[in-house]
């Protein structure tokens, strides 16, 4: 199975910011802010230009530590499979919690995320 990569990073200024909004989480105080936005697109463009273009070329390192994943239910960036790579770089236990919500799942449940925070390192004091 292929899919399709779009490299944000290449996109027009304007496309990008359609990108970003369409995520959620951005504020409109930041949006129609035209002084805000010339400074953080480059930013913004250059994160991406490390996720986009970054290649591995080290073997997966495995950690004697157990690792929980958090991701959101709604999240149009990540894919599943991707989420359950993290399960290669542990020896231990390998966890997924799962949120309703996009992106920015923590802002849209923050009890709900720091509840299984807590949890998480709870269960890990006991050990």
């Amino acid at each position: 199975m292929y899919l399709a990569v779009i490299l944000h990073i290449l996109l027009p200024d304007e496309q990008f910011l359609d990108h970003i909004i369409g995520l959620g989480g951005t504020g409109e105080e930041i949006i129609s802010n035209r002084e805000l936005l010339e400074i953080f697109i480059p930013i913004i463009k250059a994160d991406y230009k490390i996720y986009e273009l970054y290649k591995s070329r080290l073997e997966f390192i495995k950690f004697g530590v157990d690792i929980t994943a958090f991701t959101g239910n709604s999240d149009a960036l990540v894919i599943k499979d991707n989420v359950n790579e993290w399960s290669l770089y542990t020896h231990k236990m390998f966890t997924v919690k799962t949120f309703n919500g996009g992106q920015f799942f923590p802002w849209e449940e923050p009890e709900e995320v720091i509840h299984e925070i807590n949890q998480t390192l709870l269960a890990l004091s006991r050990v």
